[in-house]
Parts: C-alpha cells; structure tokens; sequence
C-alpha cells in the first residue's frame, strides 16, 4: 500500500490490538542481543502489518525485522515510500501485564514523515493525521470492537502553560543515563507513544527521549501538525519535527546496537517560553554504540 488511507489505518490498528491483547496472557517473553525483552506479540504484531502494508510500490521497516533487510533495502526504504511500525512500544510493560503500551505506524515519503498515527488499545486512546488534521479518539473499552466514527474528533494544539506542576516524561535511557534538574514531577513510562499522546493531550508538559525511529515515526507528523516541537539539547538549531529522516538527526548505522536512535536527546514540549528552562536542566551521557 503505497497511500496513507485513514480508514485503513483504523481497521489494522483495531486488528493488531485484538492480536495483541489475544497474546497478552502468554507473551512468550526473550530478550535480544541487546538484552531487550521481544514477545509473540511484536512479531505476530509485525507480521500482520507488513502483509497489509508492504509490497512493490511502499518499503516497510519495523523493529523486528529490519537487521534482515539490508542496507539497499534501508537506503531505498527510508528515501522512497516506507512505513516504519512498531509493533508494541513498550514490550516490558507488555510482558509484565501493564497497559501503558501502543502501536505506532508513520507513514514516509522521499525521506520525510508525511502521516503517522499510534494506538494505546487498553487505554483506548488513539492519534493520527488526517491530512493535515489530527484526529483523537477515545474509547471505553475493547469488550467490542470500536467504531472509531463516534469517538473521533480533531485534536487542537494543548494549551496548558508549562509551571512547576507540569509532569515530565522521561524514556527509560534518559531515566538511567540522564541527569533532570527541574523541581518538575518526572514519570519514566517506558514508553514513548504513551509519553507522547500525553504530551499531546497536555497531561503531561514535555518528553525527553533519545527513542529510536519507529518509536516516533507514528507521532512526530501529529506533534507538527499540532505545534509541538522536538528539538535537541545539545543542538537548539535541530527540530525533528520537521519530519526529515535525516542521518543528523538519527544514527543510521544500521548493523549497530542504537541503530535509528536519536543522536540526541529531544526535548517534545507545547510551551516554547519554558524550553530553554528544560533544556539548561536537563542532559543525558550517553554515546551511541
């Protein structure tokens, strides 16, 4: 499929979750080479997708599979028509029975994000692009399969100021490796697309994360259409959300360990007056491997 349909979009969201919360019971959990846990459920999740999805006219790259792939593939991939999926966006707090996990799905054209989208299936949350809208959607439950047409809505930029009762959302390398020197609440989730339909709904004031590519394929094309910026911290002149799938912004490595990383941590807020705040508190060690 080499077109962003949202309706289609909708109906894989609805059947990966119904896949995933089928496996949810027995996820059959193993850790990767990088010692990162990887269950059925990724997989399956992954399979599904990239039958509905790849083919002669569109690329796929997704967590799981793309070391197979090689390097023409990827080059070809990640400057032609590609969809970059996660299957599971938060897999240890899948394994360990939590519910604050989704599915991400971003949509690329000539090296840029274009579409994207993710669903949180316990939360029953759900964001993504609509040509140049952002629809929202929650729904009370999974017991029958939502009609997402009575809960979507267009989603507006959030308004809340960002203060000293602002949460911050950290991912799990910022958590381990990062120093936060704020008086803000921080919240380690583990993972980025809860963190980010949070920030997105302005329950939370900002996300600092050094996610990898298919972690945030599915949101960065919500966060421009809605003004939420991603810059660097170390790099003020660098904002991902200008959907660029560009090798300054990512490691494009793709035979290492943080491959498709962020090069930096990024800094998603709404408030722009408090950005320069965060980022002169906030800072992260780490070197990419």
């Amino acid at each position: 499929m080499d077109f962003w349909n949202t309706e289609k979009i909708l109906s894989l969201f609805r059947e990966a979750a119904r896949l995933g919360l089928k496996i949810k019971k027995d996820p059959h959990t193993v850790l990767k080479e990088d010692a990162t846990p990887v269950t059925l459920a990724d997989k399956t999740i992954e399979d599904f997708l990239t039958g509905e999805l790849a083919g002669k006219d569109a690329f796929l790259v997704g967590e799981e599979t793309f070391a197979s792939k090689g390097r023409e593939y990827l080059d070809r991939a990640l400057s032609g028509t590609c969809w970059i999926i996660d299957p599971v966006d938060g897999t240890a707090n899948f394994a360990a029975s939590y519910d604050t996990w989704g599915i991400s799905i971003g949509f690329a054209k000539g090296g840029r994000l274009v579409q994207g989208g993710v669903y949180l299936p316990e939360k029953g949350e759900l964001v993504l692009t609509d040509g140049e809208r952002v629809l929202y959607a929650q729904h009370p439950g999974m017991e029958e399969e939502p009609e997402w047409k009575n809960f979507l809505k267009p989603l507006e930029k959030p308004g809340k100021p960002f203060t000293g009762a602002s949460v911050v959302s950290l991912s799990q390398l910022v958590a381990k490796k990062g120093i936060v020197e704020l008086p803000n609440p921080v919240l380690a989730t583990g993972s980025f697309v809860y963190s980010a339909v949070s920030v997105a709904l302005g329950r939370d004031g900002a996300l600092v994360t050094n996610a990898k590519l298919w972690d945030v394929a599915g949101m960065v094309p919500c966060f421009a259409r809605l003004g939420i910026r991603g810059g660097f911290l170390g790099d003020r002149e660098k904002d991902v959300t200008d959907c660029r799938i560009d090798p300054e912004y990512y490691f494009l490595d793709y035979t290492a360990q943080d491959a498709f990383r962020l090069k930096d941590a990024v800094l998603f807020v709404s408030d722009f007056s408090a950005a320069e705040k965060i980022r002169s508190a906030c800072r992260v060690e780490y070197t990419l491997r």
